[in-house]
């Protein structure tokens, strides 16, 4: 496992990754030989498209060197999602919240705090705050559009076309620019909470170390992100990791579409196999276990759907909708694969739970009228 790990060497990195070809994401400098147990680290590349019109990428600003306009792109939240799922970021829900005094209703404040595994099995932190004040972005607006006037190519609103001083001034152009103020305000206030939501999660994947903004000859290069995941081969050759792989797989299974409580699954293994190096690794007898608590089952459940890719939770999420006579205003729930792949793995994941908290209301709705069965 060691020997599998080291192979992945800084050298071997600055030789195939280049800082020059790549644009890297390595923030830690653990050592690449404490990688956690069962666990790699490997690097995967993708590219950001700098072509406004993809959504990846969006016009900053604009930097003149000589007669030579050269674009400022800053990274929107399509490009910094992709970036943080093959990080494996995990999002702790229930600290990513409003952090205002909710005084006043034109400022909303959000705090983002997520978390991502170093190599040596400890969790890194990673936090985002993002504040919305209405009327600022109002007057940023409107200040935009009044330079826009005096400015050289003008400013068109409304079928008018407003340029200079003069136009500046005359009533035609200020009613225009009050209505332009207003359409700002209404678009702002209807989305202030998810702005600063995504704004305090895409500035926690920007402290992981990514740059605030890029050149379009920057974006030409590849992001290379160094990141962590689960050796499957060491487990595959460790019959106790695959006792214990298999026992977790087929618990999720149970909680999907059983009443019962996950059983223990007895893997048949051939004697040069096995592992006898401790005697309570090969238990005689079954060991009981306590009943878990519809909550502890919940987060069991939910802890599972985090685990799987995203074929594993498809295929779920088609069993459960197959199983379970789950509609919505009446009508049967159908979710296309492709629908469900366009969703980030945070969105996959709480439809998962919907549809399973969903299943387990109709049981307990189902139980309860037995209950109620005279005898």
């Amino acid at each position: 496992m060691a020997e599998k790990n080291q192979a992945l060497s800084l050298q071997i990195i600055d030789e195939k990754f280049p800082i020059k070809d790549f644009n890297r994401i390595m923030p830690t400098t653990t050592h690449l030989q404490d990688v956690l147990p069962y666990h790699k680290a490997s690097i995967e590349t993708l590219s950001i498209s700098s072509n406004v019109d993809d959504k990846e990428v969006f016009k900053l600003a604009t930097v003149y060197k000589g007669q030579v306009a050269t674009p400022v792109l800053s990274l929107t939240k399509l490009a910094l999602d992709k970036i943080a799922n093959i990080l494996g970021i995990e999002w702790e829900h229930d600290k990513c919240r409003r952090t205002d005094d909710r005084q006043d209703p034109n400022i909303i404040e959000f705090s983002a705090v997520g978390r991502v595994k170093k190599f040596d099995g400890t969790w890194m932190p990673l936090t985002g705050t993002k504040q919305i004040d209405i009327n600022a972005y109002v007057d940023e607006h409107r200040y935009k559009c009044e330079e826009k006037v005096l400015g050289q190519y003008g400013w068109k609103y409304g079928g008018g076309n407003y340029k200079g001083q003069k136009d500046l001034d005359t009533p035609e152009c200020q009613n225009a620019l009050d209505r332009s103020a207003k359409k700002r305000r209404i678009d702002v206030s209807k989305h202030k909470l998810a702005l600063a939501e995504s704004g305090a999660k895409n500035r926690a994947i920007r402290s992981f170390g990514l740059k605030s903004t890029y050149t379009p000859d920057e974006l030409k290069k590849q992001f290379a992100v160094l990141h962590l995941h689960v050796d499957h081969d060491a487990i595959e050759r460790d019959p106790a990791a695959k006792r214990a792989a298999l026992s977790s797989a087929v618990g999720a299974e149970n909680m999907l579409f059983n009443d019962s409580t996950p059983k223990p699954v007895a893997v048949k293994e051939n004697i040069q196999d096995a592992d006898f190096s401790e005697d309570n690794d090969h238990p005689t007898e079954t060991e009981k276990t306590e009943e878990p608590t519809a909550k502890e089952k919940r987060e069991m459940q939910e802890a599972e759907f985090k685990s799987f890719d995203f074929e594993t939770r498809f295929q779920s999420l088609d069993r459960m909708l197959e199983k379970n006579n789950i509609t919505v205003e009446k009508e049967p729930l159908v979710i296309s694969k492709e629908a469900f792949e366009k969703r980030t793995n945070e969105k996959q994941v709480d439809a998962l739970m919907w549809i399973w908290d969903e299943v387990q209301k109709a049981k307990l709705a189902v139980a309860e009228t037995e209950d109620n069965i005279p005898v």
